[in-house]
């Protein structure tokens, strides 16, 4: 793959899907990398089974988020965002979305292999060891999930997060990689 667009946060804004779905059909990627944020920064949860649960536009948005992801064609690696919560129920309708259209690919804590590229990454927050809040994931764990990106043949390799982790890439404390 030699041309890949990197995109993040349409949050909640039909008309920014079809600002993607512009550039897309514009720049002619070979795929396309989202770093998460599909819903609103601010927004009102539901309480359903906790009390962070998505609401009936939320997860329509959702679904029509990963529609016209799938409809482009291309590669495309999905991650969810720090407010794409909860991040089982974004997994729930994007594994849907990768069985309906066979270019959308969630990476949360997978590893996906095409030709020269390999693409994995984590989605919501990164925490210190020792979180325990709901989806937020411990530096070890997301360390754990990502040790495959490390070793695999492709030149190419994408490590795809909606935003820094702690440490060093994130800060001045911890340490230098996520995957240390």
């Amino acid at each position: 793959m030699r041309r890949l667009l990197l995109c993040a946060g349409v949050h909640g804004q039909r008309k920014a899907l079809e600002l993607l779905n512009r550039a897309v059909h514009a720049r002619r990627p070979d795929g396309v990398l989202f770093a998460g944020g599909v819903l609103p920064l601010f927004r009102h949860y539901t309480a359903r089974t906790t009390l962070w649960d998505m609401d009936r536009e939320d997860t329509q948005f959702v679904e029509h988020f990963f529609e016209d992801i799938g409809k482009l064609g291309v590669f495309s690696a999905v991650i969810p965002g720090t407010t794409d919560t909860p991040v089982e129920e974004f997994l729930r309708i994007g594994m849907h979305a990768e069985v309906e259209f066979s270019g959308v690919h969630l990476v949360h804590a997978t590893l996906v292999e095409r030709r020269d590229l390999a693409v994995c990454g984590i989605g919501g927050h990164i925490s210190g060891n020792g979180c325990h809040e709901p989806d937020w994931c411990p530096r070890i764990l997301a360390a754990y999930h990502l040790r495959k990106l490390w070793t695999v043949k492709q030149p190419r390799r994408v490590l795809l997060l909606p935003s820094p982790p702690p440490g060093a890439l994130g800060g001045p404390e911890g340490t230098p990689s996520p995957g240390n």
